[in-house]
């Protein structure tokens, strides 16, 4: 038996981390410490995740080793580090969270009972789905300045408090595209934003059809067999 089936606390605490995440540096914005509640839920949720995932041994230590390197790397960016770390601290990131979107979609998808931790983790696949991408289009538009259009006010640097005042604008693009509200601030220009913006759209929306069906079917098993 894993952690996971033993143990809710990761998947809740993500849950919760990304709650203050969404709305923490929202309620106190322009202020100092904005950008460090959310610099700080994003750290939580890398940890918790790593927990979450609970891949074998070293995998689990490759995915604890990538949080503290991406939560060290943004100290530096925090005292002035090099534009050239904003970059590395988003790759860092970028690979932690396909390796816990992996291991956490083999658990939820190679369950054959559904309990608190498939659901948890359910939720779970879908926001770091959308972080994922949130990284890409950042990491695309530090590489082509041109690949989206949004308002000259949230356009910020490579470096410091820019990098996070940046995921934010990000962050908030992947989930709005990844629900389909589309509300159009921000538009992909190049041919690869726009491509891939439908293909998170189209797997956003085909993830939710799949995961209903399936939980369906394996509560209808399990009442089955009681």
């Amino acid at each position: 038996m894993t952690f996971l089936e033993k143990n809710q606390l990761p998947y809740q605490g993500i849950l919760v981390s990304f709650v203050f995440l969404m709305l923490l540096p929202g309620l106190v914005e322009g202020h100092f410490w904005a950008n460090r509640f959310f610099d700080l839920s994003l750290f939580s949720i890398l940890i918790f995740g790593a927990y979450a995932a609970k891949a074998k041994k070293k995998r689990f230590i490759l995915l604890i080793g990538l949080a503290l390197v991406a939560a060290g790397l943004r100290g530096f960016l925090w005292f002035g580090g090099e534009p050239s770390l904003g970059l590395a601290y988003l790759i860092v990131v970028g690979l932690f969270l396909i390796i816990v979107l992996a291991e956490m979609a083999r658990y939820v998808f190679g369950s054959n009972k559904i309990d608190a931790n498939i659901i948890y983790g359910s939720l779970c696949i879908y926001f770091f789905f959308g972080f994922l991408f949130g990284v890409i289009y950042m990491l695309l538009a530090a590489i082509n300045g041109s690949s989206f259009s949004f308002p000259l006010e949230i356009i910020a640097g490579p470096g410091g408090d820019e990098i996070t005042q940046n995921l934010k604008t990000f962050f908030y693009f992947s989930f709005v595209t990844q629900t389909t509200l589309g509300y159009g601030d921000i538009t992909p220009v190049s041919p690869l934003a726009k491509n891939l913006s439908i293909l998170q759209a189209i797997t956003g929306q085909m993830y939710i059809a799949i995961l209903v069906a399936r939980l369906i079917g394996l509560y209808l098993v399990q009442k089955k067999e009681s």
